[in-house]
């Protein structure tokens, strides 16, 4: 055997010493301390004075996705030798072998030609971890899952609508706050949701031991992606076993579940073959919804997408159009998430580059219909030379920093595209572009309402902001406005659970 499978075995082999409980309730407990506020954390789990409640101690919850992957590949009903991972002394063994593994791998795959794609693979490791779970999330999903359209297609694929996906979910989640496992099945005591409903949600949720032990199994490999690919138990966070003759579920990561069934219901529907066009659609009218409530009581306008063109030859506008006496941002809307194998390659760069490739796509489309709106082409907003043109692509899924040399491909694939278009390259400098999340979009079209257009894009292009997240940007440049900003949806957690009151 040849590193870094032997040192692999080592841990594997620390892992095999534990018990599926003992180590899912250890595991429920560090990461809720984590996430939520005011835990309170078990006294039969001991816990270092190191470790905080702000998670920069450790065992950081990344970690404990991959030990949750190895225990339940690995572990046994029963411990071995007193090994349990309630133990600080264990569970720190158990982190420090894992640390040593992944250092391992990254002595055989981390080179100066790919650190910084690393950066990248390590920002969408651990920055979801770091924003704790809230009902933002779960305002500014259900917006875009519950039109009508997408709410039929879940309830033919799912046998559930949207809304009580939503309601259990959320239920679900608050019960997992304050106990480590549930047991099952579970009998419906509101309004509006049935046992067949609950039954129905725990099957697409959840999944037996040895069943996720099996698909664990077919899908590990001890590769550059080691430690960044957790499918499996993403797919399923909730954890079917039996004990003392008494079914229960165990949900280790509660963060997981939450995830799952809000921005994770996308691949329950992905296979029906039209709901990328409603999906599509219906992230299109959420944005539109942040420009109607941010921009309240504003003096900027907004203008909707409209068709233009000879009969038989129509173009569409820009998805939407904000813009004040100073300037007009052009903003596209994009739900084209980055792909599993992008987010956690590093030898290879052919899905990232693929991604990238399709988000330049995403940038040139923009800068053709901004050609079109300055031949005075647009029905509704006529060309003026003196509005300074900004455009933005806004996605629902967060890409995270795309610095050098990410930052690098996409302007490279993005003249391009440029060329073979018949435009400029050289938009990219006079007009840059700002890509930013949909959580981003929400805080920035606040901010735009109360300073206008131009005076938020003023520094972008500033040479100290070069491939700084929009949120970054935000917090240096508007600190005060940033700190001001609210939940557009605050009312939408209330909103889901108001028919099963």
């Amino acid at each position: 055997m040849s590193e870094p499978f032997d040192t692999y075995k080592k841990f594997r082999n620390k892992i095999a010493d534990l018990s599926f409980e003992d180590s899912f309730a250890a595991m429920w407990a560090f990461s809720q301390y984590t996430q939520i506020n005011d835990f309170d954390f078990p006294r039969d789990v001991e816990k270092h004075h190191t470790f905080t409640s702000n998670g920069h101690s450790q065992p950081y919850c990344w970690q404990l996705e991959t030990v949750v992957r190895e225990v339940v590949l690995n572990s046994s009903p029963a411990s071995r030798r007193g090994k349990s991972l309630k133990r600080w002394g264990d569970l720190a063994e158990i982190v420090n072998s894992l640390r040593s593994l992944e250092d391992v791998i990254h002595q055989q795959t981390l080179s100066q030609h790919n650190v910084l794609l690393e950066m990248l693979r390590v920002a969408h490791q651990q920055f979801p971890w770091q924003t704790r779970v809230s009902t933002r999330l779960i305002g500014r999903y259900f917006q875009v899952f519950n039109a009508p359209e997408i709410d039929a297609i879940c309830e033919k694929l799912t046998g559930l609508t949207v809304r009580k996906i939503y309601a259990i979910g959320s239920g679900t989640w608050g019960v997992l706050t304050s106990k480590a496992f549930i047991k099952a099945p579970m009998q419906s005591t509101i309004k509006g949701i049935s046992d067949e409903d609950l039954a129905a949600f725990f099957k697409l949720f959840s999944k037996e031991l040895y069943a996720l032990r099996g698909e664990i199994k077919e899908q590990h490999i001890v590769d550059d992606a080691y430690a960044y690919d957790s499918r499996a138990i993403r797919a399923h966070p909730l954890i079917a076993l039996r004990h003392g003759g008494r079914d229960f579920i165990a949900c280790p990561l509660p963060t997981l579940l939450f995830w799952r069934f809000t921005s994770g219901l996308y691949y329950d529907l992905a296979a029906e073959p039209d709901f990328f066009n409603e999906f599509g659609a219906s992230f299109q009218k959420y944005v539109g919804e942040v420009l109607a409530r941010a921009l309240k009581g504003s003096k900027l306008k907004f203008l909707a997408e409209e068709k233009y063109g000879k009969k038989g030859k129509t173009k569409d506008t820009i998805d939407w159009l904000v813009l004040d006496d100073t300037a007009v941002v052009f903003v596209e809307c994009k739900t084209k998430r980055l792909s599993l194998d992008a987010k956690t390659k590093l030898v290879s760069r052919d899905a990232l580059l693929k991604d990238v490739g399709i988000l330049a796509d995403a940038i040139v489309q923009v800068y053709k219909t901004i050609a079109e709106y300055q031949a005075g082409k647009y029905p509704s907003l006529a060309f003026n030379d003196a509005l300074q043109i900004h455009p933005m692509i806004v996605t629902l899924e967060n890409w995270y920093p795309l610095g050098d040399p990410i930052g690098a491909e996409l302007n490279k694939a993005a003249c391009e595209k440029l060329t073979s278009a018949g435009l400029s390259p050289e938009l990219l400098q006079q007009m840059p572009y700002t890509i930013a999340s949909a959580e981003e979009f929400e805080v920035a079209a606040q901010i735009i309402a109360k300073v206008g257009c131009a005076k938020f894009f003023a520094g972008k292009g500033d040479k100290q902001y070069k491939g700084w997240m929009l949120d970054g940007y935000m917090s240096h440049a508007f600190k005060a406005e940033q700190k001001e900003a609210v939940n557009l949806f605050n009312g939408t957690y209330d909103e889901i659970l108001e028919p099963f009151k």
